[in-house]
């Protein structure tokens, strides 16, 4: 797996989603309620700046835009920052988080993503 550093391990009773900044309401979510979220399947191709592509990619999670309308960005965001465990961020226009196709996903081919194991809950 190709992935920037190593996968943090996090105590799942620990884990959170936040949404805030620029948002009219911020949210904290625990895994339950990420998991409670409307879910979607959504098949992509994949073109890697280091010249490979994978095609027909099938990935399961939480359209982006129901994170977006959940943290009611204010009227002049333009922009969102990502941030994640390990120091990991990165930046985006909020357009791209509106696209209908853009997914915050947790399942790929079927399988949970490393780290992304509590996606099924009992």
């Amino acid at each position: 797996m190709l992935t920037y550093g190593d996968t943090p391990r996090i105590e799942l009773q620990d884990w959170r989603f936040r949404l805030f900044g620029r948002v009219g309401r911020e949210r904290v979510l625990t895994r339950e309620e990420l998991a409670a979220l409307p879910k979607v399947e959504r098949a992509s191709d994949i073109h890697c700046v280091t010249r490979w592509s994978r095609l027909d990619s099938r990935w399961e999670g939480v359209p982006a835009k129901e994170l977006v309308r959940l943290a009611e960005p204010i009227a002049s965001a333009r922009f969102v920052m990502v941030h994640g465990y390990g120091d990991y961020s990165t930046n985006l226009p909020l357009a791209a988080l509106l696209d209908d196709r853009a997914l915050f996903a947790f399942k790929h081919e079927g399988a949970s993503c490393p780290g992304w194991e509590f996606w099924d809950l009992p």
